[in-house]
């Protein structure tokens, strides 16, 4: 038989839509059904048709997973500084020198390239915290993007997420300073770069777009719980098996007061490294 066609989805924050049933049609459940029961973060397309005053109904023609949306588009961003570094190599190549300090000339991205990338994937994700969070604990907790706090919240996964460009600008130079240490040709450094470029950015690109989006969902799930005044503490839950690190084995059932900014180790929340799979539970006020 087909699989349930109903999927509570997260629609486009930024357009103050609010939680909406989006339906899979039998003509449109195939392409979709493995999207659909194995993602987390979903954006679905289809045709909005209003059902009353504050009713909107979604009849879903394609479904997309967010997760991967993100990697897509980071696959493209970490490409393109690469090519805009080996541009830049070939435009030296006037100079017929390679001075170390070319890295500061190559217009690498210093932020908001990275953030424009995700500012349009944070705030799904902090909603489908809250919407998780309402469930879980079976009370409403109001979502607005324009919320002081969330707002706040976004500026800081803003400013994290300019570690991207750190790293790639990092490794971009390791690469420079290879190329002087072994002499090679600007043409080569220009080849190297666009080939490194391609073979990395595939990896980090599913990286980036794993560890930022679990770092959005635990950052909109502590303010939920805040927000939702049932909630004392937080407790760090560790998948354990033989891949879990020793600092999140440690952490293992290690609980904090919403009001403490971090665990006994220092971290606020999960992620606690990439491919980090340890997750946050909420502990009720004692009546």
């Amino acid at each position: 038989g087909r699989p349930d066609s109903r999927h509570r989805d997260v629609p486009e924050a930024l357009h103050g839509a609010g939680p909406v049933d989006a339906t899979l049609f039998p003509d449109a459940q195939d392409p979709y059904a493995q999207v659909v029961f194995h993602s987390w973060l979903l954006l679905v397309r289809g045709r909005v048709r209003r059902t009353g005053p504050r009713g909107v109904s979604l009849r879903a023609t394609g479904v997309g997973d967010l997760e991967a949306k993100t990697e897509r588009a980071m696959v493209r961003y970490l490409r393109g500084e690469y090519r805009k570094a080996s541009e830049g190599v070939r435009d030296a190549a006037k100079a017929d020198t390679l001075d170390p300090a070319i890295i500061e000339q190559l217009g690498l991205d210093l932020g908001p390239g990275a953030q424009g990338i995700m500012r349009r994937i944070y705030p799904l994700v902090l909603q489908r915290a809250f919407e998780d969070a309402a469930f879980a604990l079976d009370v409403n907790i109001a979502w607005d993007v324009k919320n002081e706090a969330v707002q706040a919240v976004l500026g800081d996964l803003a400013e994290l997420i300019v570690r991207i460009t750190e790293t790639t600008r990092t490794a971009i130079q390791e690469l420079i300073g290879e190329a002087i240490d072994e002499g090679w040709s600007l043409d080569q450094l220009a080849k190297a770069l666009v080939e490194r470029g391609a073979i990395t950015s595939r990896e980090r690109a599913k990286l980036i777009a794993v560890t930022e989006t679990a770092t959005a969902y635990s950052m909109g799930s502590l303010l939920a719980y805040a927000q939702s005044g049932v909630v004392e503490s937080v407790e760090w839950l560790a998948t354990i098996d033989k891949q879990t690190c020793p600092d999140c084995r440690a952490l293992d059932g290690e609980t904090r007061a919403l009001a403490d900014a971090t665990f006994s180790d220092g971290t606020a929340h999960p992620p606690h490294h990439p491919r980090c799979r340890c997750a946050l539970a909420p502990i009720l006020k004692k009546e």
